[in-house]
């Protein structure tokens, strides 16, 4: 298809056309290839791959093989689940908040949009859809500017509940009254956004299964088990060891002197106090030797 023919496809009410252009250049070079018997004509690879490995653009011969080999059918559990490649376990809440999160995880590199801002180079568009409480769907843009999506199990088509080309995901019928999930009928009603992914294939992650639990990537953790178990039963404490004797305590210090009112302590000077009785020695010898001197005076002078 020419990029002229796309950009009528794909333009927007007031949108310039030379922005119309640029838009359908992008998606012309980089959306992917609408190839429905690539998704169709192999039972096993159309049952085990589903509408999410579809919006991803990203097969695996592995899981065909496994599909094979069990010889699942339209129902199974080998399809890959949002948020098992980020180590989720299995979705109970079908939300557009909850399913984006998981998407989101499992693709770090994925970005919202919008039909009018667009994705940049080396990018396509996608988008997500769900029928509250009970599943989710997913449709991607082509490189001739219609959508397409692959429901479940079935096959890759580029048509609406109504038989109409899909032109906005948003825009088309997603309600379909001949299938039922959960005894209700099947109706995408809560539609969830546009997203941009990257034709790069490594740079897209899916997981058929959840990570079993305890392993290094699975957000449940195994619990630890603290008591050990033998073929016996549970292992025997060991015996509790003798306590050694308390040695004897040292004599408690007598109690520090009573405080004054002023805050000192009442203590003695022992270095002062020597002082002085050193320097009384002193001053009685000097005065024996003075009475000693005056007495030997006086007897010189009679």
């Amino acid at each position: 298809m020419r990029v002229q023919s796309i950009a009528k496809l794909i333009r927007l009410p007031d949108e310039k056309w030379k922005h119309a252009l640029k838009r359908a250049r992008n998606i012309k070079k980089y959306g992917p290839k609408f190839e429905p018997e690539k998704w169709n004509l192999d039972e096993n690879k159309q049952n085990s791959h589903n509408c999410y490995t579809y919006f991803l653009n990203l097969t695996k011969r592995s899981l065909t093989k496994a599909c094979g080999s069990e010889k699942c059918q339209k129902k199974n559990r080998l399809k890959p689940q949002p948020g098992y490649h980020a180590g989720f376990t299995k979705n109970k809440n079908h939300q557009c908040r909850n399913i984006t999160r998981r998407m989101m995880k499992d693709n770090p590199r994925m970005r919202r949009t919008t039909l009018k801002k667009d994705c940049k180079a080396h990018h396509y568009m996608g988008a997500l859809a769900v029928m509250p409480g009970s599943t989710y769907h997913y449709y991607r843009r082509d490189n001739t500017g219609y959508w397409s999506h692959k429901d479940g199990a079935g096959e890759a088509n580029q048509k609406d509940a109504d038989g109409n080309y899909i032109l906005d995901p948003q825009k088309a019928a997603r309600r379909y009254p001949g299938r039922l999930k959960d005894g209700k009928t099947v109706d995408y009603e809560d539609f969830c956004g546009y997203f941009c992914l990257p034709t790069n294939k490594k740079k897209k992650n899916w997981k058929s299964r959840p990570y079993p639990e305890g392993h290094k990537r699975s957000r449940i953790k195994r619990k630890k088990n603290k008591t050990r178990k033998k073929k016996g039963g549970v292992k025997p404490a060991p015996p509790a060891s003798p306590v050694p004797p308390v040695p004897p305590q040292p004599p408690t210090p007598p109690a520090p002197p009573p405080v004054q009112q002023g805050g000192r302590r009442k203590t003695t000077n022992y270095r002062h106090s020597w002082i002085e009785e050193d320097i009384m020695n002193v001053i009685l010898c000097y005065l024996c030797f003075v009475i000693n001197l005056l007495i030997n005076i006086f007897l010189f002078t009679l």
